[in-house]
Formats: C-alpha cells, sequence, structure tokens
C-alpha cells in the first residue's frame, strides 16, 4: 500500500479512508514534535520530508476535511513538513491529545505537559 515499484508513496486516501484520532496521535508520536523548540508556541509539525510537495499538500487537504484541521505546508532546502499552527493546536490536542501516551508528551509544548 505504501510502496509502488519501489518508491515510498502516501495513497491518496489514506487519511480520508483509514485515519482515526489514534492513528493522527500514533503517526504524531512517531513522525511529530513541536514546530520549534526553542520558543513557547505551541506550533506542531509533522515530519514528512521523504515526500513529494503533491503527497504532503494531498495530507494537508486530507487532514483538514477529514478532521476540520487546517495546517500549512513548511518547505526548507525543497523538503516538506506538516505544520499546525499555534491557533488550530487545541484542535489537534481535542482530536489526538488523548491517545498521546504518557513518555510521549515531552514533545508537546511544556505548558501541557502534566
Amino acid at each position: 500500500m505504501f510502496y509502488l515499484n519501489g518508491v515510498k508513496i502516501v495513497p491518496i486516501d489514506l487519511i480520508l479512508n483509514h485515519m482515526t484520532p489514534v492513528g493522527l496521535a500514533y503517526w504524531w508520536m512517531d513522525d511529530g514534535g513541536k514546530l520549534d523548540y526553542t520558543s513557547k508556541s505551541r506550533s506542531l509539525v509533522f515530519n514528512t520530508q521523504s515526500f513529494t510537495e503533491a503527497e504532503v499538500d494531498n495530507m494537508i487537504a486530507n487532514l483538514a476535511t477529514k478532521f476540520d484541521l487546517p495546517c500549512y505546508r513548511k518547505t526548507k532546502r525543497g523538503q516538506h513538513t506538516i505544520a499546525i499552527s499555534a491557533k488550530h493546536y487545541e484542535n489537534f490536542m481535542v482530536l489526538a491529545g488523548p491517545h498521546i501516551i504518557p513518555k510521549m508528551r515531552y514533545k508537546l509544548p511544556k505548558v501541557d505537559i502534566k
């Protein structure tokens, strides 16, 4: 499902047809973190650098459609990540927060670590 002719891909319907809030939490615990560890911002990131711009844009659109979770693409040196602004942090936490295991909460903004 994730490889086409030996190339890693993101199926176009992956988020819409298969992602749940639990899956979102696990994805973030594995490939996510704070967007900026040097500030007190609540912005978050999914590290999607190995995917194409089109795949990342599709994931962003599908996150907005499926979860009402607006995200945006950040690009650095031609690599793309998915960012969740501090403005939409609470949306993410309502969905994924209950499923983030205690040992992974260190990746959350310090104001939320309990």
